[in-house]
């Protein structure tokens, strides 16, 4: 049944994006400061935009990633500052120095990556 596929399916995102943003509420507090989130769940039609340059199989179609910056901080000092918590915090980072954004999600094995 469609849906009752769109309601699981709905269900799930609202819990994994409940677990995401615990995570980011940790960051926050380590960080001291509001953190900015520029993206976190996507449609996957929106997704898909040439323009958001989504990755197929990406962890923001899940509500399982978040892109962010604070505010007077570079975002190289964040991704630094991160490193060592995401174990404890349950995430793993994306490692693109010299962007604008840090993007965490919660996929394991806990790593930083390049994408």
């Amino acid at each position: 049944d469609r849906e009752a596929n769109d309601q699981e399916l709905t269900l799930a995102i609202k819990d994994n994006l409940k677990k995401t943003f615990a995570v980011m509420d940790k960051i926050r507090d380590l960080i001291g400061k509001p953190v900015i989130i520029s993206s976190a769940f996507r449609p996957v039609a929106y997704n898909e935009l040439k323009a958001v340059g989504g990755a197929k199989f990406s962890r923001h179609i899940k509500g399982l990633a978040v892109d962010f910056c604070v505010k007077d901080m570079d975002c190289d000092s964040i991704r630094d500052l991160l490193l060592s918590h995401m174990k404890e915090f349950g995430f793993s980072i994306e490692w693109l120095p010299g962007s604008n954004w840090v993007h965490i999600d919660l996929s394991t094995p806990y790593r930083s990556y390049k994408p």
